[in-house]
């Protein structure tokens, strides 16, 4: 009888009362002392088969030999595959078995460190991850998927004409805005620091300006920055540039992408891509990575009834539709309660504020003003008023935590694109860039050198990022093109000529030689990966992540 290879264990009904070889891992071994027939369960990353092995094929001694091998010895089976005489009923298990024909051990496993049929601690889960690997079929699919993802953002890019460019991982060290990982050679110690690469940013530029209109890479990238649950020091990001003069391209270009991945890998067809500004997504939402499956928005009404209210006070309502409204009132106590012990002047605004009568401005006024604004009941809305300035950012997470708490909480897929950002922000006294110092800065070209340097903080920026369920997965801006609107946004921040010249004077150089207009992106993948997988920590879909204190399976 022809011998079939199988590579793993799925499939095997193609293979009925036919002779196969197949490797694997014993999961299982039973047996009576007394008899001459063993179950092995067999298994690999793929799935698991019952091996069959009794004295039509074996002698006495090989048995014997066999009822010593212990969980994890990997074995290489040659047998018959047959439907399973006795079946288990309402079970998951395969409906196949192999009867052996011959059996040989490749490798010997020493007792396991761990119990894999258990719970594997955080830390274990780094340590063993070849055991996480093999026992966890979630995290083995996802890496799958992983893959199936790259194949498929190298094709499309290829179909649409971009071309794929490496650019150096190793640099000299430059100011990026997140914090770089530096490291020193031996060997060039006339060089001193060079660091790793944040981003392929400026030398996707240079390209552009070498005349490759349309860029792309799959680049590894590396911050040196706080570990989340969405974010790894060490990260994979698709980047893209193009000199296409339409201003819209990257952006349709993105979405025809997106569109494309989530058909491809979760049968998923994405319809439309909203669009909203960073002023309103802040003023509707409290944030600017809003997830649109929540309904509930906010509303800042202090302009219409602004005589009633002490002027430095901002009156907030949430608008709630009526059939969960009373369900929500009977919980927001308990929520605020587990959830907002840090925001303590948001719990007891909000537990005065809960009812009508609890607010403590005219109420026939108001109710008629805010009627107007919307068509609903107004014992339908939960109130607060406040005089703290940032307590927009604070209600976005009440919002959150009042839809999770509802059983509207849905996962439908729905990108959002949030344009134009500010150009600066101050961030720990400081002006800073809030995308990067390479943006466009929306604004007139007589106006540039007043406005910029004196008024930074109402500049706002050529900027957009594609956000999907409050995820931010992918950011971009137009670039600037002109050598003196560059010069302008480095002495806007400070950076002073001896800076400017030692780290970006090459590229500051090349802005001289008729740079084209151009407009990029760049997608976080390992974000990516989490929504096209439902996973709420990034590391169940990295190979090798780091943990939390930045250990990895090397150091641990």
């Amino acid at each position: 009888m022809k011998k079939n290879i199988i590579n793993n264990i799925k499939n095997l009904n193609l293979y009925i009362n036919k002779k196969i070889k197949i490797k694997g891992w014993i999961n299982n071994i039973n047996f009576f002392k007394k008899s001459n027939i063993i179950f092995i369960n067999l298994k690999d990353n793929y799935g698991n088969i019952q091996i069959v092995i009794t004295n039509n094929f074996f002698d006495k001694k090989k048995i014997n030999t066999i009822k010593k091998y212990k969980i994890y010895y990997l074995l290489e089976i040659i047998g018959i595959v047959k439907n399973k005489k006795i079946k288990k009923p309402n079970s998951n298990e395969n409906e196949y078995e192999i009867i052996a024909c011959n059996i040989f051990l490749i490798n010997k496993s020493k007792k396991l460190p761990i119990n894999i049929n258990k719970n594997f601690s955080d830390i274990n889960k780094i340590k063993y991850r070849y055991l996480y690997f093999r026992q966890n079929k979630n995290l083995f699919n996802n890496i799958l998927k992983r893959s199936e993802l790259l194949f498929l953002i190298n094709k499309f890019m290829n179909k649409n004409e971009f071309i794929n460019i490496e650019t150096p991982i190793i640099s000299k060290n430059i100011s990026e805005g997140s914090k770089n990982f530096n490291i020193i050679s031996n060997t060039y110690k006339k060089h001193k620091k060079y660091s790793l690469s944040q981003s392929p940013q400026i030398f996707k530029q240079l390209l552009i300006i070498s005349g490759f209109n349309k860029y792309y890479q799959i680049s590894k990238c590396f911050r040196d920055e706080d570990i989340r649950s969405n974010r790894q020091p060490e990260f994979t990001q698709l980047d893209i540039e193009s000199s296409i003069v339409d201003n819209n391209f990257i952006l349709k270009i993105s979405e025809k992408l997106i569109k494309y991945i989530w058909n491809k890998i979760n049968n998923v067809k994405i319809n439309n891509f909203k669009y909203i500004k960073y002023k309103d997504s802040i003023r509707m939402y409290g944030t600017d990575k809003p997830n649109i499956n929540n309904y509930l928005t906010l509303y800042n009404i202090k302009d219409d009834i602004y005589n009633k209210i002490n002027e430095e006070e901002n009156l907030f309502f949430i608008n709630i539709l009526n059939n969960h409204c009373c369900y929500i009132k009977n919980k927001i106590k308990k929520i605020i309660k587990h959830n907002f012990i840090k925001f303590e002047d948001l719990l007891n605004i909000i537990i005065k504020k809960i009812k009508n009568n609890y607010i403590n401005i005219e109420k026939k006024e108001i109710l008629n003003k805010l009627n107007k604004i919307k068509n609903n009941k107004i014992n339908s809305d939960i109130y607060f008023i406040t005089k703290d300035k940032n307590i927009i950012y604070y209600i976005n997470e009440l919002r959150n935590i009042i839809w999770e708490n509802t059983n509207i909480n849905n996962n439908d897929i729905n990108p959002i694109w949030v344009l134009n950002f500010p150009m600066f922000e101050i961030n720990k006294e400081k002006l800073k860039c809030v995308n990067h110092p390479f943006t466009m800065p929306i604004i007139k070209k007589e106006d540039i050198e007043n406005n910029i340097i004196k008024n930074p903080l109402n500049i706002y920026s050529k900027s957009y990022d594609l956000v999907i369920n409050g995820i931010e997965i992918a950011s971009g801006t137009e670039r600037i093109n002109d050598y003196k609107l560059q010069k302008i946004i480095f002495n806007t921040l400070k950076i002073n000529i001896n800076k400017q010249k030692k780290e970006f004077g090459f590229f500051l150089e090349s802005l001289k030689y008729g740079t084209p207009k151009h407009n990029g992106i760049a997608f976080g993948l390992d974000r990516i990966m989490m929504l096209l997988t439902n996973e709420k920590d990034i590391k169940n879909v990295i190979a090798f992540p780091k943990t939390n204190n930045l250990l990895d399976i090397t150091n641990i």
